[in-house]
């Protein structure tokens, strides 16, 4: 391919900063579904830090935390390998929509360094710079093809093609999915979340 395979700084530097993101929010999170007292001091200290940054506020972050720990706890209970299954499948049918893309467009490279390309993309999805990572996933992801051997061209087409596919397409997709999840009936909490929350 003639190039060196050696990911740039500033792709290193993204790919980090992604990896440190990821992780607090990722630890974050499983503290918080894991522990009750972990969601609590979560909660209280979100509370505090808000209460010093706006002195009028009608919310309380603690009991938004408390009521949504309890919510995920059952939905997990009852439905992880549907979800499971379901976020494998996504992020599976995304990557074959990636080797399209990247096919279409003229980038040839291995599966490997494709997959690494995607994983790289989808691992800035964590930055919070744009929503969803919009502009920040395109140039890590060419970053990381045209260090691997992809023309600059044919990598920049191809991911702004993937970007398109899933980020504007999306949104339309997305508006009928809540409005069918609007229209849709609705059960009513499961009691033990109930019991849970006025425990």
């Amino acid at each position: 391919m003639g190039r060196s395979a050696d990911v740039p700084a500033t792709l290193a530097d993204a790919a980090i900063a992604a990896t440190i993101t990821g992780l607090v929010i990722l630890t974050t999170f499983i503290s918080m579904v894991a522990s009750e007292r972990a969601a609590l001091a979560i909660g209280q200290g979100i509370d505090r830090l808000a209460g010093r940054l706006f002195h009028r506020r009608s919310m309380s972050v603690r009991a938004l935390v408390v009521d949504l720990r309890a919510r995920i706890n059952e939905v997990v209970r009852t439905g992880w390998l549907k979800m499971t299954l379901g976020l494998v499948g996504y992020f599976g049918i995304y990557y074959l929509l990636f080797l399209l893309c990247m096919h279409t467009t003229g980038v040839h490279l291995f599966y490997g360094q494709l997959f690494a390309a995607y994983a790289i993309g989808r691992l800035a999805t964590a930055v919070g710079v744009t929503p969803g990572g919009l502009g920040v996933t395109e140039s890590v992801t060419v970053a990381a093809l045209v260090a691997w051997g992809a023309g600059h061209p044919e990598a920049v087409a191809g991911a702004v093609l993937f970007s398109v596919f899933t980020h504007v397409l999306e949104v339309p997709l997305g508006a009928l999915g809540w409005l069918a999840w609007s229209l849709s009936p609705k059960q009513a909490p499961a009691d033990n979340a109930a019991h849970h929350l006025a425990s």
